[in-house]
């Protein structure tokens, strides 16, 4: 068994016991400036870094150019002896891979929305392709004079109701710069995540994955 020299490791511990900071890329990427960075950060004792897009990345997200980086990155944290966490997303939370998946408007997050009012729907299909809003069901609602509900039941579209009709509409969420200009995925469309990660995790393998388990242990996923 190998004796270790407790006194010692505590005083000069290795880098998976150091400090390992989220390192925001909000700029235009160099790769000589991010060499020096890591350089910096190894003098300061620091055993590691998370790298983590955010606001102000004037680099494309996971273009070749983003990659480039990325590499140089990981090849100086190797060279330093410091470990070198990936993040899968263009701030956060993740699944949109920086809104690539979601310019496909089948796989945007969708949510409920009750009203009073037959607004504009289209048939579920064209909906769901197009990101347009569909029927999903409409009620009968028998509410008390206090507004408490009595009674509810499920009717056609066309049915002359007790009390109120109620239509409930499934719609798309409208697009944000925070998304790149497009929308939050559907994280329950297993057809939706499966995008995700050939975006995502998929380049990553390709770009780096030699140093998967090594320089790298890990990816980071948000919320």
């Amino acid at each position: 068994m190998k004796k270790v020299d407790f006194d010692n490791e505590f005083k000069n511990p290795g880098s998976e016991y150091r400090s390992i900071p989220f390192w925001a890329w909000n700029d235009e990427l160099d790769t000589d400036e991010i060499r020096r960075q890591i350089r910096e950060m190894k003098s300061c004792g620091i055993g590691g870094f998370f790298i983590h897009s955010r606001d102000g990345l004037e680099t494309e997200y996971l273009s070749d150019k983003w990659f480039e980086c990325v590499s140089a990155a990981i090849d100086e944290a190797k060279k330093n002896g410091m470990f070198s966490w990936l993040y899968d997303e263009d701030r956060w939370p993740s699944g949109t891979a920086g809104g690539f998946v979601t310019r496909n408007p089948r796989y945007r997050a969708r949510y409920i929305e009750f009203s009073l009012n037959k607004e504009s729907h289209f048939p579920m299909e064209e909906a769901l392709n197009e990101g347009k809003p569909y029927l999903l069901c409409v009620f009968d609602i028998v509410l008390n004079e206090n507004g408490e509900l009595l009674r509810y039941q499920h009717i056609s579209p066309n049915d002359k109701p007790l009390g109120t009709k109620w239509y409930v509409y499934v719609k798309t969420p409208e697009e944000s710069p925070w998304f790149n200009n497009q929308t939050y995925v559907d994280t329950l469309s297993k057809e939706a995540v499966d995008e995700f990660i050939k975006i995502t995790y998929n380049a990553y393998k390709n770009a780096v994955g030699d140093e998967f388990s090594k320089t790298i242990p890990s990816i980071f996923t948000d919320e």
